[in-house]
This record gives C-alpha cells, sequence and structure tokens, in this order.
C-alpha cells in the first residue's frame, strides 16, 4: 500500500472509530462490536480452515460469539467457547447498546459455551485447554482487555492451542496509536505492542493477505501457525 492510499486509510479509521456507528452494528439483532472487513474476512478463514473449535476471549454481549457460530453452521463443523468477565451481557442490551437481541435466544448459540471468568485465570485456561486438546483444529481470537500485558499473558495462554494452518487473531492492534488513540490505551500499551514482544515466537506468521481490504482493526494481528 502506497504512502497517499495508507495516509487515506488511517484518516478514514480514525474517523470511523470516533463516529462510533460501529458501536450500532448487529449481528442477528445482537450487539457485535466489530469492523465489517475484518468479520468477513473472518468468515472467509473459518470457512478456509474448518475450526472445529474457536476460543474466544471477550464475550461482552455476545454477538462475536455468535457470528463465529452462524459461520460454524453454515460449514456445518464445529463449536465456540467463549469467557467474559461480565456474564451479564449475554442477558441482553443495555445503556448504549442498540442491539436489541439477546445472543442466547439464537439457536445457532447452541453451538456456543460460555464461561465466566478472566480469560488469563488458570481454571478457565485448563477449561479451554482441555476443550482443545478434544479436537483436531482450533482457532484462537483475543478480544478481551486490550493492555499490552494482559494480551501478552492471553498469548502466552492460548498461542499453542492453536493448530498448525489455523488462525490466532489478536483483535485492536489499531489501538494505542495504530492508528486510533483510544480508550485508557496509551501509545506503547496495546495490543500491537505486545505483538511486537511475540512475534520473534517461529510458530506464527503474519499473514497480510487477511489485510488486503485495507480497513483493518487487527494490522499484523492475523497470525497463521505453521
Amino acid at each position: 500500500m502506497d504512502a497517499d492510499v495508507s495516509g487515506a486509510v488511517d484518516t478514514f479509521q480514525r474517523a470511523f472509530y470516533k463516529s462510533k456507528v460501529w458501536r450500532r452494528r448487529t449481528w442477528l439483532g445482537v450487539a457485535c462490536h466489530q469492523n465489517p472487513m475484518d468479520m468477513w474476512m473472518i468468515q472467509e478463514i473459518i470457512h478456509e480452515t474448518r475450526p472445529d473449535l474457536i476460543i474466544e476471549t471477550g464475550t461482552r454481549h455476545g454477538g462475536s460469539a455468535l457470528y463465529y457460530a452462524t459461520m460454524l453452521g453454515l460449514v456445518g463443523n464445529g463449536r465456540v467457547a467463549t469467557v467474559d468477565v461480565k456474564p451479564e451481557h449475554l442477558a441482553g442490551p443495555s445503556g448504549w447498546i442498540d442491539g436489541e437481541g439477546m445472543a442466547v435466544d439464537s439457536p445457532y448459540f447452541d453451538r456456543v459455551d460460555t464461561m465466566t471468568g478472566s480469560s488469563v485465570d488458570p481454571a478457565v485456561v485448563a477449561q479451554m485447554r482441555e476443550k482443545a486438546q478434544a479436537v483436531e483444529r482450533v482457532m484462537v481470537i483475543l478480544d478481551s482487555d486490550h493492555s499490552k500485558q494482559h494480551v501478552l499473558a492471553e498469548l502466552a495462554a492460548y498461542a499453542d492451542l492453536v493448530t498448525p494452518g489455523c488462525y490466532l487473531i489478536v483483535q485492536d492492534t489499531n489501538l494505542s496509536g495504530h492508528p486510533v488513540q483510544a480508550g485508557p490505551w496509551e501509545p506503547g500499551d496495546g495490543p500491537w505492542e505486545a505483538l511486537e514482544e511475540f512475534l520473534p515466537d517461529q510458530r506464527f506468521e503474519v499473514d497480510r493477505s487477511k489485510e488486503e481490504l485495507m480497513f483493518t482493526w487487527f494490522p499484523g494481528g492475523y497470525l497463521r501457525r505453521v
């Protein structure tokens, strides 16, 4: 991507994030606070790799887990295991959320197993590991606390659960100034910086082809297990 195009994409990304229109996005009526470009790419990855299990950290309102479960249902295989410290978010919309539905009411949510607790709690990690060891193909999506140290802890806990040919997706690497500055994540304290420390890990390669739609919230965050 040349400098002019990159600058235009960064300008749009900052404007898109600041507008907060992404907070009104839903999947089957359930709040799903994601960039549509990345969600399109994730469905391509699911179709391409056919994971038996998708581990998600950061359930929030359940819209993303429902989306992944829907895709797995369409390809005819797989389950989602998702964890969050606030399980009440599965109970329905609240406050500034514009989604009208509850994830648990969807028939596709039958493919989802939910857990309560920190994604790096040893008990939670042990449950996830047990689920991963029971299947052949595992994908992991990290989308909870976006501070550098927490993401590093998640990478340490979950990276080795990803099976060869499948993906580890570190979400929201655009925060802490890449190019978005938002929330409590100051420059130097975000998923991007966690990845910089993690990427010497030779088990994974950054798959830039998954960024070809240009507008991504996960720059450098699509990692393929080799």
